[in-house]
């Protein structure tokens, strides 16, 4: 009969749940970052870089991720901005498309999918991001991994749609919710460049 590893029952219980303690403490300060709604890329981007550090052994922590997210805004306003104006103009498309125009309701799902890689290279280039590159150079070069990685686009695309039943179940789960979408983020970056 084959034996299977068992994991050490002596370690104590918060050694177990520390990455997820790291994701929800994440969670919550992304969310903070985020309520302004055009500095989401920059609270997941520093969001990524805390989680990054704790993964390599680093430290983390709230005056960390102030610093990054003070770091990071100036670069990201600008793609932040452009993308709501993007979001805002698919926003009205749909909705004219589906005020009873025939052929509208393709056209809208059309419209709502132009959106996904627009998102997707946002997320990924911040899981990604370094102090010093500057951000329309991370931006590019997401857009273009999220391309030809089609599996990891998919699965960040999934945590997406996570966080979006999260939320639409339970508001009060956007926290963690967040926390887990920044850590699927940083997963599927470093699973591309595994990959490499």
């Amino acid at each position: 009969m084959p034996t299977t590893p068992r994991r050490d029952a002596t370690a104590p219980l918060g050694q177990r749940f520390n990455l997820f303690a790291e994701c929800v403490l994440v969670g919550l300060v992304v969310t903070l970052a985020c309520l302004p709604l055009v500095t989401w890329v920059g609270g997941v981007a520093a969001g990524c870089r805390w989680l990054r550090r704790y993964l390599d052994g680093g430290r983390g922590g709230v005056r960390s991720f102030a610093a990054d997210l003070r770091a990071v805004l100036p670069g990201t306003l600008g793609i932040a901005l452009a993308g709501a104006g993007v979001l805002a103009l698919v926003a009205l498309d749909v909705a004219v498309a589906t005020s009873g125009i025939p052929g509208g309701a393709p056209l809208a799902a059309v419209l709502g999918l132009l959106v996904v890689p627009l998102l997707l290279s946002q997320l990924r280039a911040a899981a990604t991001w370094e102090l010093g590159v500057p951000w329309w150079v991370q931006w590019r070069a997401a857009l273009v991994r999220t391309v030809t990685d089609p599996v990891g686009s998919a699965l960040l695309l999934a945590a997406v749609v996570l966080v979006v039943v999260a939320a639409w179940q339970l508001l009060p789960l956007v926290v963690p919710a967040l926390g887990c979408l920044t850590m699927a983020a940083l997963a599927v970056e470093r699973r591309a460049a595994a990959r490499a």
